[in-house]
């Protein structure tokens, strides 16, 4: 149950925003207790999709802002197996570019 629990995680938070996410080899790697992902391209439609909604939501706080390219450099998913109900799971994102 934990594990389908992150695993949604992911595919929620970076498999909806980025290219080319292999759920197979995230499947794979979230039993080891860490996942990493290196040099993604962002999904530029679908992050520029969430904007226009969001916009389209809460028009007093829309930002007149469109992504044309980015990707991220390095992703890491610690998953804390053995105290997993009293340590958090911790993701890191780094080179993040825009």
């Amino acid at each position: 149950m934990a594990k389908k629990a992150i695993l949604d995680l992911l595919e929620t938070t970076i498999g909806r925003y980025v290219l080319d996410v292999d759920p197979k080899s995230l499947n794979v790697a979230i039993w080891g207790g860490n996942v990493q992902l290196r040099d993604l391209r962002l999904d530029t439609e679908a992050i520029n999709d969430k904007l226009r909604r969001m916009s389209a939501d809460q028009p007093g706080l829309s930002v007149p802002l469109r992504v044309s390219g980015g990707g991220v450099g390095f992703v890491e998913v610690e998953v804390p197996w053995a105290r997993i109900t009293s340590k958090s799971v911790v993701m890191r994102l780094t080179d993040l570019e825009v």
